[in-house]
């Protein structure tokens, strides 16, 4: 129970060959990326927590790794030497809102000047939109509910899953499958010019909000 939990959960991973990253013994080994190579692409996945200050990890506790900028930037910039690509995956945002706080976009923003070329965020419970920080670079703010049991709502009741091409490290093509809870966490695929319109809708207007020409 309790920290220990954590390293019994990445044990448990890593004796599965699934990779973990964004918790660890200690702040160190809590901000050492994932990293994939796929057609010979290098990735570097950084998982990072924005909301509970409690569980950070630190120099000598277990803990997750913390989404601050004085922590933060420096892994991501290290990652960036030695990967393609850099994804950042925070858990962060505000619960039940349609789009991100303007200090999740400054943060974005910052992250991608060190060296992130992806965001994929996630927490609020809602989808959110996404947007273009940089030119071929997005942060995508919340993926909505996956496998979750928040059946009270229509809006708690969908997620997201993105589907992303890549040609080398450029940015090709993203395309948006919607998703519907139902049955108590059972994910289920939505038409997107069916049912699955009323989750791209939702993701079009907090994309708008932010500029983007969705």
């Amino acid at each position: 129970s309790g920290r220990d939990a954590i390293l019994d959960s990445i044990r448990f991973l890593d004796e599965l060959g699934i990779r973990s990253s964004g918790a660890g013994k200690d702040l160190e080994s809590a901000a050492i990326p994932a990293s994939f190579e796929v057609n010979g692409v290098t990735v570097g996945v950084i998982g990072c927590d924005w909301i509970a200050p409690g569980y950070w990890a630190r120099a000598n506790r277990i803990g997750t790794d913390p989404c601050s900028a004085k922590t933060l930037v420096p892994t991501i910039r290290a990652a960036a030497q030695v990967h393609d690509l850099v994804i950042v995956y925070p858990h962060w945002g505000i619960e039940y809102q349609p789009g991100p706080s303007a200090a999740q976009r400054r943060a974005a923003a910052s992250w991608m000047k060190a060296g992130a070329d992806l965001i994929l965020g996630n927490h609020p419970h809602w989808v959110q939109g996404f947007e273009e920080v940089q030119e071929g670079k997005f942060a995508f703010y919340a993926l909505g509910n996956f496998v979750f049991d928040q059946m009270w709502q229509e809006n708690t009741m969908e997620g997201l899953i993105l589907e992303l091409t890549y040609s080398g490290t450029t940015l090709r093509q993203v395309r948006l499958h919607p998703t519907l809870v139902i049955d108590q966490s059972q994910p289920n695929l939505l038409e997107p010019a069916g049912d699955g319109q009323r989750v791209l809708k939702r993701i079009r207007k907090s994309s708008e909000a932010m500029g983007l020409p969705y």
